[in-house]
Parts: structure tokens; C-alpha cells; sequence
């Protein structure tokens, strides 16, 4: 762990545009607040999913308010009115984001931090917004990839679960039955 304490600050550059965006950033912020990181890009909100940490629903009291929901974390821009909703106030690395370009101009988000290093933590039949580190002059197959995990890959029929994408159109479309 200390080598990664010790790793050097890069800078990933990420290009936005017009309206939203999927990002995954792979490195933690030297200022990790919002705004700090959006200085200068022109935004509407960003938007990452926070998975819930366990399956517990209650600790004691079942008539308690639920404390452990998934929930969408925001940060609008701060001079419209549904800011004093924002639940986002910093950003880490190896976490997906969605982001919202105000405009109709490209731009390009420029991050400095320390590279992130974090394992990915999945979950059967559960919706992740998770990004994939792979290199692109040499990318891995699916069963390369996901071999490794029990929740993907079936180790007694040696084959992966059945992959899906979403559609252009918002279906669920078939992606790969096996590989």
C-alpha cells in the first residue's frame, strides 16, 4: 500500500459532450470537491450511483427509518435553484460518473490525482455503474476478463453468465450468451 501513497499525480483527460456523459475516473482528485474538479467546464449536474453497503434493512427496530438504500448522489450546478439538493460533494477515483454538459460545445475535463486502486466489489443480479480498466490495444474477451469472478463466470460448466447491454432505444438487448 505504500507504493501507491508514493505513486506520482497524473492527469487523465476525459472529452465531454454535449449533454450527458458516462465517465469513470481512474484517478483520485488532488481536490476531490465538485466544483474544484468541474472548474471551468460547463455543467448541468453529475450524478454517481452509491450502492448499498449491506443487505441489512433495519439494525433493531423494523419500524425505523430504512438507513441502507441504493441512492443517486447529485451535484447540480450551483447558481440553479435544485442545488440545495446536492448530495455529491466530492469526487473519487475508480467510481463511475454521469455528467451532464450545459451547452452545445464539447469540453474537455482534465483531472489531477494519484492513480486510484480499488478492488471492484460485484454483486449477482444488481445494477453496478462500473467502469473497466482495459488496455485498448489489446483487449481481453469477456471470459478473459471475468473468469475470475465467481458472479460472472461458472466455474462448473466453465462459461460465463449471460452478458446484456441496454439499447439505443432503453431495451435490454442480448449481448453474449457464452464465451
Amino acid at each position: 500500500r505504500a507504493a501507491v501513497h508514493a505513486a506520482p499525480s497524473q492527469t487523465q483527460s476525459i472529452n465531454l459532450h454535449p449533454g450527458w456523459n458516462a465517465i469513470w475516473l481512474e484517478v483520485t482528485p488532488t481536490n476531490s470537491t465538485v466544483s474544484e474538479v468541474f472548474n471551468g467546464v460547463p455543467i448541468e449536474s453529475v450524478w454517481t450511483f452509491a450502492p448499498r453497503l449491506t443487505t441489512v434493512d433495519f439494525i433493531q427496530n423494523p419500524n425505523e427509518p430504512v438507513f441502507n438504500r441504493d441512492q443517486w448522489l447529485l451535484h447540480v450546478a450551483t447558481n440553479r435553484v435544485e442545488s440545495f439538493q446536492n448530495s455529491l460533494f466530492a469526487l473519487r477515483g475508480q467510481r463511475a460518473y454521469l455528467v451532464q454538459l450545459a451547452g452545445s460545445a464539447p469540453a474537455t475535463l482534465r483531472v489531477t490525482g494519484r492513480p486510484a486502486l480499488e478492488r471492484a466489489q460485484w454483486a449477482t443480479d444488481a445494477y453496478t455503474l462500473r467502469g473497466l480498466a482495459v488496455d485498448p490495444a489489446n483487449p481481453p474477451s469477456f471470459s478473459a476478463y471475468f473468469q475470475n469472478s465467481a458472479t460472472h463466470y461458472d466455474r462448473a460448466l466453465r462459461r460465463l453468465q449471460a452478458i446484456y447491454r441496454l439499447g439505443a432505444d432503453n431495451s435490454l438487448q442480448y449481448r453474449l450468451k457464452y464465451a
